[in-house]
C-alpha cells in the first residue's frame, strides 16, 4: 500500500515523463535502501503496487522496471514468470561489459533499446 500511495503522490509532478521504480535491485549494497536480500518476488509485488499507483494518477507517466545490473538470471526471469514486464512500459539493464567481449551475452544487440516478453 505504501508504494501506491507513494507513486500515487510523486504523480503529480507532470514535468516528470517517466519514473524508474528502483534501480539495480538485483545487485546487492548498490543502493542504501536495498540489502541485497530482496528476491525478485519481493520486488515485483513492489513495483506493480507502484506501477498502478502511477497509472491511477492523472499523468500516467510511463514506467520503468527496476534497471538491472545486466541482464542477470534467474533474478530479471523470476520478474518476468511474475508479470512484471505487463506493468512497466520500459524494462532498463545496465551493460557493464564491451559489447565487443567475445562472451558478452549482449554482443550484437547493444543498439536494441526495447525487448518483449
Amino acid at each position: 500500500m505504501a508504494a501506491y500511495k507513494y507513486a500515487l503522490a510523486a504523480a503529480n509532478y507532470p514535468q516528470i515523463d517517466a519514473w524508474e521504480i528502483w534501480n539495480e535491485a538485483d545487485a546487492p549494497g548498490s543502493n542504501p535502501f536495498s540489502s541485497g536480500n530482496e528476491s525478485a518476488d519481493q520486488y515485483t509485488a513492489m513495483m506493480k503496487a507502484a506501477a498502478i499507483g502511477f497509472h491511477d494518477s492523472p499523468g500516467k507517466p510511463l514506467i520503468s522496471d527496476a534497471g538491472t545490473a545486466g541482464q542477470r538470471k534467474p533474478y530479471t526471469d523470476l520478474m518476468a514468470r511474475n508479470d512484471v514486464f505487463s506493468y512497466a512500459d520500459i524494462h532498463a539493464f545496465h551493460l557493464y561489459a564491451p559489447t565487443t567481449a567475445p562472451r558478452c551475452p549482449t554482443r550484437g544487440v547493444a543498439s536494441l533499446l526495447t525487448w518483449t516478453w
